[in-house]
């Protein structure tokens, strides 16, 4: 719902991170409804929202088995018994946060340069499907991770 929600302004963010648009919020959303009428606030939304549910499946599943590893491996490097409580530091649970992040996000990155090329290119493609095939067939698979390093630098 609250993809949904916001799905106007993450395409105009969309529009101005690609085409570095600077004429404002509202001259951005205007132009959107006069080019493409309401189905233009939602375009990309489906692949959105698809990636919301992987993303944080795969991030909470990567999260907890990287704390269960790390406290594992610190019980073992100070020879404790395998039932000794033993907590993880700030700064371990950001490390184990970012890599589950990174995880979740190259699993669904694909989407992520779906939902682009949708709200870029409207009526280009016939969906989801159709978009993964159209990036696949103009770029070759590689196109389908374009940009994903600055991304799982981010």
């Amino acid at each position: 719902v609250s993809r949904t929600v916001v799905s106007p302004l993450e395409a105009i963010a969309t529009v101005q991170m690609v085409t570095g648009g600077s004429k404002g919020l509202f001259v951005e959303l205007s132009d959107l409804f006069n080019n493409e009428g309401f189905k233009g606030f939602f375009k990309g939304n489906a692949a959105n929202c698809l990636k919301v549910a992987p993303t944080r499946g795969i991030q909470f599943f990567a999260f907890e088995s990287l704390k269960t590893k790390l406290v594992d491996w610190k019980r073992k490097s100070r020879n404790l018994p395998e039932d000794a409580e033993m907590n993880l530091s700030p700064l371990e649970r950001l490390i184990a946060g970012g890599i589950a992040g990174m995880a979740a996000s190259s699993l669904v990155y694909p989407l992520e340069v779906v939902k682009t090329m949708l709200t870029m290119y409207p009526g280009k493609y016939s969906g989801i499907g159709g978009a993964f095939k159209g990036v696949v067939s103009e770029q070759g698979v590689k196109g389908l991770f374009q940009g994903m390093w600055p991304t799982l630098l981010a």
